[in-house]
């Protein structure tokens, strides 16, 4: 459904209430997003608002594809890359859940090729103080890095020689990765890395399932999230977004897209999904593990999610060695007061080609932006979250 005018609106959803602070905070949310397409720094989005548990709105921008003339619709399909990483956390806890593992167990337990990992200190490796565990790879305090110009230790640069995400399966992933030494002793630093999808492997060889037979018997259809997958259906193809670089230059379109193929099924960034989908698993995590009354996550878990599991001093932002952000166990984590830019307490996370989530505990509230830009900009959700929260 592309933008309704106000009547069209009301005659579609009359159960929604809109009062004209609502309204007004709407066509401001409009009139921004328009603003960022004739600009030229998206081809267009979907925005999500839920306020204690309904809709507020739920909005399609733009174009889909650009060149096919297809215009974007509340259902499109979006590469939602590294927020895939806080399913696959949730499929971790799942497994905590169920005795099959502890969060403080050493990875090597069920991945022996990473035991014995060296780190890099200056020029030369030497042995590991400590051992990888299942919170580190949850919280990125596993001494693993990332590649792809997402970090710039020496360690990335490495990654980026003999990328371990460029192979088929996990499998192959763990083999090159067990080559490469570690830039930090395990559970010291928190740094952005691979940890998810090396969780991913953890998953598979628990469960004796692939990374998707396990998603999808656990949490895709316990949700009813039909619409997320690792390998897009081709039936599916003509709601997939194109993506885009700056100036809208096509990176790659729907019709000729990697995700029509078998690839690995990459834990940290790897599914595609909509907007109403990912709306149902904020709902489970803000519900504390219940989704239509049905628990399926004791809630003592999803609360160690939600809160900060970082050493001391260390963070996702920090402010003059203040801790602006932490992160739980697969997302980061809003340590103090942001105004109108946040609560603490809020929490949420990312994705590379410009998609995002945020749950403000606070303010009984879900936001979910999806656009389809590269390079990634944050310009969508720092410009909407101020106008979002005065609405309220």
């Amino acid at each position: 459904m592309t933008k309704l005018f106000l009547g069209a609106f009301l005659f579609l959803f009359p159960f929604v209430s809109i009062n004209a602070q609502q309204l007004k905070n709407e066509l401001m949310v409009d009139e921004f997003i328009q603003n960022q397409i004739s600009q030229k720094n998206i081809a267009g989005a979907v925005v999500l608002v839920s306020h204690k548990g309904k809709s507020l709105m739920h909005s399609a921008y733009g174009y889909q594809d650009i060149e096919d003339n297809i215009l974007m619709d509340t259902s499109s399909i979006f590469r939602i890359y590294s927020m895939t990483k806080p399913i696959t956390s949730l499929a971790t806890m799942l497994l905590v859940d169920r005795d099959s593992i502890e969060l403080d167990d050493p990875i090597e337990m069920y991945i022996p090729e990473l035991k014995n990992l060296m780190v890099l200190e200056k020029k030369r490796q030497v042995k590991s103080k400590g051992k990888i565990t299942v919170r580190d790879l949850l919280r990125h305090t596993s001494g693993f890095a990332y590649g792809f110009g997402l970090g710039t230790s020496k360690v990335d640069k490495l990654y980026n020689q003999n990328h371990p995400l460029f192979v088929g399966n996990t499998n192959e992933m763990i083999q090159r990765l067990s080559k490469f030494p570690l830039q930090s002793n395990p559970g010291t630093k928190y740094n952005y890395s691979l940890s998810v999808d090396v969780l991913g492997c953890l998953i598979e060889r628990v469960s004796g399932k692939s990374l998707s037979e396990f998603l999808k018997v656990n949490i895709f259809d316990p949700l009813g999230m039909s619409d997320t997958h690792f390998k897009l259906p081709k039936s599916k193809t003509g709601r997939f977004c194109s993506y885009y670089e700056n100036n809208l230059k096509l990176k790659e379109s729907y019709k000729s897209t990697d995700y029509l193929k078998e690839r690995m099924q990459s834990g940290g960034g790897g599914l595609v999904s909509t907007s109403s989908n990912y709306l149902k698993f904020c709902k489970l995590l803000f519900n504390d593990g219940i989704f239509n009354n049905d628990t399926l996550i004791s809630s003592d878990l999803i609360v160690e999610m939600k809160k900060n599991q970082l050493p001391e001093g260390e963070g996702v932002y920090k402010n003059n060695n203040e801790v602006l952000i932490g992160f739980g166990l697969g997302f980061m984590v809003n340590m103090k007061e942001w105004g109108n830019q946040g609560h603490q307490g809020d929490y949420g996370w990312n994705g590379i080609g410009s998609t995002h989530f945020y749950i403000s505990p606070k303010d009984d509230l879900i936001v979910i932006i999806m656009s389809q830009k590269a390079p990634y900009s944050n310009k969508l959700v720092h410009g909407l979250k101020p106008i979002i929260f005065e609405g309220l």
